[in-house]
């Protein structure tokens, strides 16, 4: 039987809380299937995304969901349903551990098909397959079981507002395809650039006016940090860390609608430390607003 790797790489390790799994895992297993990718995007303590693998002539690409023990290191899930594959392949349970070799990232663990997974364990038989991934990249393209997911944990949310988890998965991740071919498609016009010394800033969208039903998406370098909120006078919140790594960060509003009075406005509070900035982003269906922020070192550096 040809393994199917769903795996469910769901691991954030607890000595570094700041750390995040999302990107791109890909790897071999010791027999089954001669490759193996894991994307994946992190929504609190949990990570969605998919699997994809090849072997015995076929491949099978796989949702997947699961969740990382901070205590033991360890990312546990299944399979969420298929959404491609050949004759013989399966979805699959997984039982991986995190570590770190030679400053890589790696996966390592077992993984069998769901079926005969459950019924091992319950004998606690624990021998299965072993696969071993490294991450490749940090970010990861998106499924409609990915999106889904993504919007519904937004929208439990209280009060509008998107928490720095919610922020950590989604700023990592790719944009999806729609929201990117809808960005690359319009023209951007520039509002401001802003110079800051600030380790973090923090962006508040609010709707300029009458609440008449706007629509938007916010991308940061081309990633996305809110899906398509409806801006009203609670305010859409996110913090946005700085470094000299990356200098240049650009905020993109992308329109969805242009709500009951055209175009679709709003106001952006930007908080960066001692300066506080007050900036009117319109848009509309054929132009994007951006917001350009650079960073420099702090002058006592």
């Amino acid at each position: 039987m040809i393994i199917k790797l769903a795996f469910i790489l769901f691991m954030l390790p607890c000595f570094l809380p700041a750390q995040n799994l999302t990107g791109k895992w890909t790897g071999t297993a010791n027999f089954g299937a001669a490759y193996v990718e894991l994307v994946i995007v992190r929504d609190g303590d949990r990570y969605i995304g998919y699997t994809y693998d090849t072997g015995g002539g076929g491949y099978c690409k796989v949702n997947f969901e699961g969740k990382f023990d901070s205590l033991k290191q360890k990312l546990r899930g299944k399979g969420m349903g298929f959404i491609e594959k050949t004759f013989g392949h399966s979805q699959c349970v997984f039982n991986l551990d995190y570590f770190e070799r030679n400053e890589t990232a790696l996966l390592k663990g077992s993984v069998l098909p769901k079926s005969l997974a459950m019924n091992l364990m319950a004998l606690g038989i624990t021998a299965f397959t072993r696969v071993t991934l490294t991450r490749k990249s940090l970010l990861a393209d998106t499924t409609a079981f990915m999106s889904q997911a993504l919007r519904k944990s937004n929208k439990n949310v209280g009060s509008n507002k998107i928490t720095n988890t919610q922020i950590d998965t989604l700023s990592i991740s790719a944009v999806g395809d729609e929201i990117l071919k809808i960005t690359r498609s319009r023209i951007t016009d520039t509002v401001q650039t802003i110079t800051t010394s600030e380790k973090e800033i923090t962006i508040q969208l609010i709707d300029n006016g009458i609440e008449d039903g706007d629509s938007i998406s916010v991308l940061l370098n081309n990633n996305i940090i809110a899906s398509r909120q409806r801006l009203s006078h609670k305010p859409i919140i996110f913090k946005i860390p700085l470094n000299s790594t990356n200098a240049t960060y650009e905020v993109t509003i992308v329109a969805h609608n242009l709500g009951s009075i055209p175009p679709n406005t709003a106001m952006v509070l930007i908080d960066a430390g001692s300066n506080k900035y007050t900036l009117y982003a319109s848009s509309n269906l054929e132009k994007n607003a951006m917001i350009k922020i650079k960073y420099i070192l702090p002058t006592d550096h």
